[in-house]
């Protein structure tokens, strides 16, 4: 079931406050939840009467979880302030239970009621479409029953206990789930790239979580892309750049700033980026009763330009809000690549260490302000993907990332703003293979009679010889140089050509024994590539096969 977008009232029921909110459904929560009052006094009690009862004012007194909760949520908002129900981060529920303590000093297991109460009613809204439930993850359930080892994290960090003792015990619950994946499997990834090229001319939101994946950027950032910023290389004008200088509130307003100075930047896009978002701006042309043009071949000055990329559904004049990507990203997450509750839990347990680590302090909650986890898990996913299948130097990531890349007491981050270091940033992203149904067409080289072909640091290419050019015959020359002393090179044909009469090859080695190894790292495309072909769905998923 995809979530629901378009269940809001004519209120915005997600820009009420949490206490407006339970004041508005706190008897539709009362009624599916079958809390029943004792009805002492009310001459029409009856069995069941409750979702039929018509004395509101009165169910509320008599109803004992009904004025209890009232009471949470009341002392609760204390700490909320302003925010509405879809604003509220997990750092801010976090605030709010400590402050409660304080002031009441509750015992923890009152605590944990108060906390249920939080996951009631955020469920609901998330069940609406009105808010994400940010409780979600902070346990987990292994079959049917409670694991015994599992400490629920919201509880633990809220605790009176101290930050190093609070930290010492999320580092033993790490211990116990070390062998757990930090990122997405290539399974996931495959299945990821599948869903988004099936998604993206449905919903612009799977612009954002494709942005996201390939990028790294922040929801912030990601959110208030507009189609003009995204720019071709002035001299590789088939390739495209993003240019990263605004972001939204979580309103969905533009603003002019970014988090730091760091922020600004330009990331290249990935060969394979490159091509969702051409199917996407396609399908809006198209919608539009536009001229159908590339990314690459579009007028500059047209309307569109001031369109956002990210938009909700295909209202095409419309900015996402950070909760409703989110939404689509755990719909994603939970029902598509069916990843495990326990998963997205250690994803958390390691956002709360890491902030722990940092010096912000655990209370910063997930990294961004307005970061929930499920995009949290798709910035996570892109650091590691440049961290274990790119040459990227230590810089470059810091870059892209949007980073402080000082060296000693000066900021480098002008001279990586450069095209021609964008440019090699982007050879060696292009390298790497996230969905080869994507990236098998960057593979593809066309020969054309005595024009040379030049294919630099490619760990994999396709050299596609047409009917035409065997029936025609002629030679064609293939200099494979490698960069490794001693690498394997092999020559393959992918399909059978007895039927053009057949196909002459004869091979020549020729050693250089003055070859030197490279110092930009070691170019494993072929090896990322024979991953993808066949990737063992992980076992814990929870699926049955395909």
């Amino acid at each position: 079931m995809m979530p629901n977008n378009n269940a809001k009232n004519t209120k915005n029921s997600c820009d009420l406050t949490l206490t407006e909110y339970w004041e508005m459904y706190r008897f539709v929560i009362a009624n599916e939840r079958s809390w029943e009052c004792k009805g002492e006094g009310c001459p029409s009690s009856q069995a069941g009467c409750s979702k039929l009862c018509k004395n509101i004012q009165r169910r509320e007194h008599i109803c004992g979880t009904l004025r209890t909760y009232t009471r949470y949520i009341r002392l609760l908002q204390e700490s909320l302030g302003k925010k509405s129900i879809c604003e509220i981060s997990f750092g801010d529920v976090h605030h709010a239970l400590e402050d409660a303590q304080g002031k009441t000093g509750w015992a923890d297991e009152t605590m944990r009621t108060v906390q249920s109460c939080l996951s009631i009613v955020f469920r609901y809204a998330e069940a609406r479409g009105d808010a994400c439930n940010i409780t979600k993850y902070t346990s987990y359930r292994e079959g049917q029953d409670q694991a015994t080892n599992v400490r629920d994290l919201l509880a633990l960090i809220s605790s009176h206990k101290s930050k190093d003792v609070i930290q010492s015990h999320l580092q033993d619950i790490k211990e116990k789930h070390i062998h757990r994946t930090k990122s997405l499997t290539i399974w996931q990834m495959e299945k990821l790239s599948q869903i988004l090229q099936e998604g993206i001319t449905k919903d612009g939101r799977y612009c954002a979580l494709a942005i996201m994946l390939y990028t790294g950027a922040r929801p912030t950032e990601m959110r208030a892309l507009r189609w003009g910023d995204l720019v071709p290389f002035l001299d590789h004008p088939e390739h495209l750049l993003i240019r990263l200088h605004r972001t939204l509130d979580q309103k969905g307003h533009p603003k002019s700033t970014m988090k730091t100075t760091n922020a600004y930047r330009s990331i290249p896009v990935h060969f394979e980026l490159a091509q969702l978002l051409n199917i996407r701006y396609r399908s809006v042309l198209t919608q539009l009763g536009k001229d159908v043009l590339s990314l690459t071949d579009r007028p500059l000055a047209s309307e569109i330009e001031d369109y956002p990329i990210c938009c909700l559904e295909n209202n095409f004049r419309r900015y996402c809000r950070d909760y409703e990507v989110a939404l689509l990203a755990d719909y994603v997450f939970s029902q598509q690549l069916r990843l495990p509750q326990r998963d997205m839990y250690i994803y958390l347990l390691d956002s709360l260490i890491e902030q722990g680590n940092s010096g912000k302090g655990i209370s910063s909650g997930i990294s961004e302000q307005d970061q929930q986890l499920t995009l949290y898990v798709l910035r996570r996913n892109f650091w590691t993907w440049l961290e274990s299948s790119t040459r990227l130097t230590d810089f470059e990531k810091r870059f892209i990332m949007g980073h402080e890349m000082d060296l000693n007491g000066r900021s480098l981050r002008a001279e990586y703003n450069d095209e021609n270091r964008l440019w090699t940033i982007l050879q060696k992203m292009d390298r790497c293979v996230l969905g080869k149904e994507l990236h098998q067409q960057s593979l593809y080289a066309a020969p054309v009679k005595d024009q040379p072909i030049f294919i630099t640091d490619r760990g994999l290419v396709r050299i596609n010889i047409t009917k035409e050019m065997l029936m025609n015959g002629g030679t064609l020359s293939i200099h494979v140089t490698t960069t490794e002393p001693e690498d394997a090179i092999i020559l393959k044909s992918l399909s059978p050509i007895r039927k053009m009469g057949g196909l002459t090859v004869s091979a020549e080695i020729t050693s250089y024994p003055d070859a030197s190894v490279s110092n930009s790292g070691i170019n494993c495309e072929y090896e990322n590539w024979m991953a993808h072909q066949a990737p063992k769905r992980p076992s814990s998923d929870g699926e049955s096969g395909e």
